[in-house]
């Protein structure tokens, strides 16, 4: 059997949460059944456990098979709507793929939004920081470095990046509707302890990659139609709703 590690995108509002056991269709649930169904190892392990309606392009999970690995992907690309398996990589026996290097997130956002009204205060999310403030607390060691965070425009969008090690539950919506809320004004985001009582809409965040150092991830030999695209449109259509829903005060 060898192991191999696989990236793979989703549509996050298209299921019922990430874990297994998590509602009758929850991302892990969706891919365990597809190889189960068809002769398949079907034990996998996965990088991150994203929260419900939270999207993306590269999350990880990793299979011992003896299964080519273009046949993994072609099965799950073929049965599991609104998955994508777009490249792989072998790693060793005892690889566990939460072990990765760095993850990279995207909160996407519309509008007329200042990126240099908004670095104001990114940039003081940089480094090592208790990030208790803001994330829903559980046993966890709270202290967290963040490597790189950015604030950029595309075409249609804007977008605000984090790239980190790990990050705790809610951190990144946390920090994005603090960030919305002092924009244009300089604000200590550790001045106190008290929790944000806000978070970002889970449509709008993206798992963009995670990275490996010295691994080399090569693309499926039928790689699936264009995933960023996909979620664009999906990021697009959720700003929309909510700003219609807010200016006719039904949320």
């Amino acid at each position: 059997m060898v192991n191999y590690a696989f990236k793979f995108g989703y549509l996050g509002s298209c299921f019922t949460g990430f874990q297994r056991g998590n509602g009758d269709h929850s991302i892990e649930d969706t891919i365990i059944s597809v190889l189960e169904k068809n002769g398949f190892d079907h034990y996998i392990r996965t990088a991150a456990r994203t929260d419900r309606s939270v999207s993306a392009v590269s999350n990880v999970f990793s299979l011992d098979t003896r299964r080519p690995p273009d046949a993994v992907a072609n099965l799950i690309n073929s049965r599991a709507e609104n998955i994508y398996v777009h490249s792989y990589a072998e790693f060793p026996a005892d690889f566990n793929p939460r072990h990765c290097t760095f993850k990279t997130y995207r909160y996407y956002m519309m509008g007329d939004i200042d990126c240099k009204s908004i670095d104001i205060n990114l940039r003081k999310f940089l480094g090592t920081h208790d990030f208790r403030r803001f994330a829903r607390v559980d046993n966890r060691n709270t202290i967290r470095t963040i490597m790189e965070a950015s604030c950029r425009r595309d075409d249609q969008f804007v977008y605000i990046e984090f790239t980190a090690k790990s990050f705790l539950w809610n951190q990144i919506r946390t920090m994005v509707a603090f960030l919305m809320d002092n924009i244009g004004s300089e604000s200590d985001p550790f001045s106190t302890a008290d929790r944000y009582p806000k978070v970002a809409r889970a449509e709008n965040l993206i798992l963009w990659d995670i990275h490996y150092d010295g691994i080399e991830f090569k693309s499926v030999k039928k790689p699936p139609k264009s995933m960023v695209s996909i979620y664009e449109n999906a990021v697009m259509q959720s700003v929309l709703l909510n700003n219609i829903a807010h200016r006719f005060g039904i949320i």
